[in-house]
């Protein structure tokens, strides 16, 4: 008899080295889960990035990490990842100041 799986959906929060994922689960108490890449997702090159939802298999063993073992499509997902980033720099003695926020990129230049 093959034993029953626990599967769970959740959001990619962060990207880790040697293809491993730190995901959170849509339960109450919002778990945090330590993913690696398995299977069919790891043979098809299937890309994850963070912001993308998942189900995660967690292993019966140790209940902090898992595989993931689906992608899903979050096409009007509410939950989006952002990176904000700064970069300053010069140019023909002018100095510029590049600002991400949210996805919007401003061009300052002091």
């Amino acid at each position: 008899m093959k034993e029953q799986r626990w599967i769970h959906e959740g959001l990619i929060t962060k990207l880790l080295p040697n293809g491993m994922f730190l995901v959170r689960l849509d339960n109450e108490d919002e778990d945090m889960i330590l993913g690696h890449v398995s299977g069919k997702i790891r043979r098809s090159f299937i890309r994850i990035l963070p912001g993308d939802r998942v189900e995660i298999e967690v292993s019966r063993y140790d209940s902090t990490r898992g595989g993931i073992i689906y992608r899903l499509r979050n096409k009007d997902s509410k939950d989006q990842v952002f990176f904000n980033f700064t970069i300053s720099f010069s140019f023909a003695g002018i100095r510029f100041k590049i600002e991400n926020y949210n996805k919007l990129i401003f061009l300052i230049q002091n």
